[in-house]
């Protein structure tokens, strides 16, 4: 990447309580998967922790060659910005976790950047592999 990092496409949430965000029930594990890896996120009813976690697809780590450099998690509740989460450089097969303070009906926005290389066919290139999401904190399921 020439010049340094550049911002992520996704740094400003889209306005609280439009259609970009998914519901979160209370007590259920929630996970959205792609060709790239999966985003998993849980809050306890009753709750103001909602830990997260996201690793690599395996076909996404099978040609990823380590270090990860993770920027660390961006994220809004109810669009107000909040610290970033901490940065990483790790293996390609790291679980990158952390936790967001959240409470039933806040809406929360993240993203984050990871930069690494790839190496398909013994050609080796660099990658870049930007996440983001909205999530809307609800009661229990039923």
């Amino acid at each position: 990447m020439a010049g340094g990092a550049t911002p992520a496409i996704f740094d400003t949430p889209p306005p609280v309580g439009s259609t970009g965000y998914h519901n979160i029930h209370c007590d259920v594990d929630k996970l959205f998967s792609d060709s790239d890896g999966s985003f998993g996120v849980q809050r306890k009813c009753g709750s103001g922790k909602a830990p997260w976690r996201y690793t690599f697809s395996p076909g996404l780590a099978s040609i990823c060659r380590d270090p990860v450099t993770e920027r660390g998690l961006d994220w809004w509740v109810n669009a107000h910005r909040k610290p970033r989460q901490a940065p990483h450089i790790v293996p390609c097969v790291y679980v990158f976790h952390g936790t967001f303070t959240v409470g039933k009906g806040d809406y929360l926005w993240y993203t984050d950047r990871y930069l690494f290389q790839v190496q398909v066919d013994q050609e080796t290139g660099d990658a870049e592999l930007d996440i983001h999401g909205g999530l809307r904190f609800i009661g229990p399921a039923g």
